[in-house]
């Protein structure tokens, strides 16, 4: 296998710059900066918000089984979990896992992995406005006050994160979702 680095697709909208990475999901090189946007980063609070305005009942799903009022109700679930409102019993496989993916939660390349069972399925229908509206009080919600009720919070599968960790891994979750559906 070639060690020389290339490009990979803009279309993950990610502005990286210096070094390349192997990717452990899919053993191709994805290219990196080593920084990843973080939920308390008001540049990238913008840049998600802005692309759920971009967002309309309309839109497809690139990939999986969710229409996009189900993807933001999900997002929020997860966001509400992250700060302590809600929570799981943690997973006996999450302990096993843990160790392994605990950092692909919070490192500097995006989800790359579809399909994935989640623990915060949403299979009912979502109303696309009211759904959309939670999603970004939510968003604001966790970028003023993230930082104090996400101590302590637990992923039911990865564990205890600190709260910029989890601000990093609320951000790719978003994007990873934004991106399936086109935005």
């Amino acid at each position: 296998m070639s060690s020389r680095p290339f490009q990979t697709s803009n279309s993950l909208n990610h502005k990286r710059e210096t070094d390349y990475h192997l990717s452990p999901q899919f053993c191709f090189i994805v290219k990196s900066d080593n920084t990843m946007k973080s939920l308390f980063s008001e540049s990238a609070l913008k840049e998600i918000k802005n692309r759920i305005e971009k967002l309309s009942p309309e839109t497809q799903a690139i990939w999986g089984q969710m229409d996009v009022a189900q993807m933001m109700a999900h997002c929020v679930e997860v966001m509400r979990n992250a700060m302590g409102e809600i929570q799981q019993k943690r997973k006996f496989l999450g302990y096993l896992a843990a160790p392994f993916l605990r950092k692909r939660y919070y490192n500097d390349i995006p989800f790359q992995s579809r399909n994935v069972p989640s623990t915060f399925q949403v299979v009912e229908s979502k109303n696309f406005e009211n759904a959309k509206e939670t999603l970004l009080d939510r968003l604001e919600n966790f970028h003023k006050d993230g930082s104090l009720k996400c101590q302590g919070s637990i992923h039911p599968m990865l564990g205890r994160f600190t709260p910029e960790q989890w601000a990093i891994g609320q951000y790719k979750h978003l994007d990873h979702h934004l991106r399936q559906f086109g935005v």
